[in-house]
C-alpha cells in the first residue's frame, strides 16, 4: 500500500476489515467456545486486530486534532470505524468485548463530531456549545438506556444522566 501511495487512513481501514473478517469466520465456524489451540488464536487474533485497529483511527485522528490538520478523509475514517466498531461488537459473544467495542464507537463518533467541529469556522465558544450540547446528548441515551434497565431498583446513573443531559442539550440550545 506504501508502494502505491494510499494514504494513512487506509491502512487502518484494511486492518479493521481484517480482523472484521476474522471475527466473521471465528463466529460463522463457532470457535468461540473451542478449546483448541488454533480456534483460540483465531479469536484472539481477530479481537486484537479490530481493537488495535479501532485504537489506531482513534490516535490518527487526535494527532490530527493537535496538529489542526483535519480534513474530510479523517472524518470518514472516524465513521468507518464506528461502523465497524458496531459489527465487531455484534460479532463477538462475551459482554466484555462487546463493551470495548461498543466502547470505540462511541469514541469513534464522539471524535468525528468533533472533528467537524473543527473544521467549520466555529468560535471558540461556539465549539464549547456544540462539544456540550453533543455531550449532553449523549448522557440523555446513557440515561435512557440505564432507566430501560433498572426494571425495579432505582439507578443513580439513570437520573444523572437524564438529569444532566436534560440540562446540557436543553438549556445550551
Amino acid at each position: 500500500m506504501n508502494y502505491h501511495g494510499f494514504a494513512t487512513e487506509v491502512y487502518v481501514l484494511v486492518f479493521a476489515g481484517i480482523g472484521l473478517i476474522l471475527l466473521a469466520v471465528t463466529r460463522i465456524a463457532g470457535w468461540e467456545r473451542s478449546e483448541r489451540r488454533f480456534a483460540l488464536a483465531m479469536v484472539r487474533c481477530g479481537r486484537a486486530v479490530t481493537a488495535l485497529a479501532i485504537g489506531a483511527g482513534l490516535l490518527l485522528a487526535i494527532g490530527h486534532l493537535v496538529n489542526e490538520s483535519v480534513h474530510w478523509p479523517i472524518v470518514k475514517l472516524l465513521a468507518a470505524q464506528a461502523i465497524v466498531s458496531l459489527i465487531a461488537a455484534g460479532l463477538v459473544t462475551t459482554q466484555s468485548w462487546r463493551r470495548i467495542f461498543t466502547l470505540g464507537s462511541t469514541l469513534a463518533l464522539g471524535e468525528g463530531v468533533i472533528c467537524i467541529a473543527v473544521q467549520g469556522h466555529l468560535t471558540p465558544s461556539q465549539r464549547l456549545e456544540v462539544l456540550l450540547v453533543i455531550a449532553g446528548l449523549f448522557l440523555l441515551v446513557i440515561g435512557h438506556v440505564n432507566w430501560y434497565r433498572e426494571q425495579n431498583r432505582r439507578s443513580h446513573t439513570a437520573t444523572f444522566g437524564l438529569l444532566c443531559g436534560s440540562l446540557l442539550a436543553g438549556v445550551l440550545c
